[in-house]
């Protein structure tokens, strides 16, 4: 069964994307979700490695996956993505300054990886390059099935990948929002 967010989500995304359910690079939302307002955001970081020149903004504000992607995309920016090791420690420097603590388990921030429209694993929202043909950090066990958005998750004394549902339905025990890294190309 569907929920209600998700099949909103896919009515927004197809009918302002051309008929492609999920976001591209070079599309605005001309009528994004009505979200709360989100005041707590941090521009944080930029980061230049060819071809990519990309400004983080950390937004603490907890959300699901969907308005994240709504958030970013109001604002002409793309959840953000990490395709290299030194990309995945600037993004935990960037949620060290951002002050999400680094405690067992706690969940970081949302990233623009998922596998809803896919039968073949995660790939990145923003190019659909999939993750079995990049870079990587998943924890062990990860994905665990089931779930469909990627985030970070601080397990084993560490920064990892991990598998959480995009959001909150009956259907989806142990579901929580989380702050979001958005990125814009420079």
């Amino acid at each position: 069964m569907i929920s209600a967010t998700l099949l909103y989500f896919w009515m927004v995304m197809f009918a302002t994307n051309g008929g492609s359910a999920l976001p591209t690079n070079n599309e605005n939302l001309d009528h994004p979700k009505d979200i709360p307002s989100l005041n707590r955001s941090f521009i944080v970081g930029e980061y230049s490695s060819q071809p990519r020149t990309v400004q983080y903004v950390i937004v603490m504000d907890k959300v699901n996956w969907y308005d994240a992607v709504f958030y970013c995309k109001a604002r002409q920016m793309d959840l953000a993505i990490v395709r290299s090791e030194t990309d995945h420690q600037l993004m935990i420097k960037l949620m060290n300054q951002s002050g999400i603590p680094q405690v067992e388990g706690t969940y970081g921030v949302w990233l623009g990886g998922t596998n809803l429209e896919s039968d073949h694993g995660f790939y990145w929202i923003t190019d659909g390059v999939s993750f079995s043909n990049s870079y990587s950090n998943w924890g062990p066990g990860q994905p665990s099935g089931g779930q469909q958005c990627l985030h970070y998750w601080y397990r084993n004394s560490t920064w990892q990948w991990d598998d959480m549902w995009c959001s909150n339905g009956v259907e989806h025990d142990g579901y929580v929002d989380s702050p979001f890294a958005c990125e814009y190309l420079l």
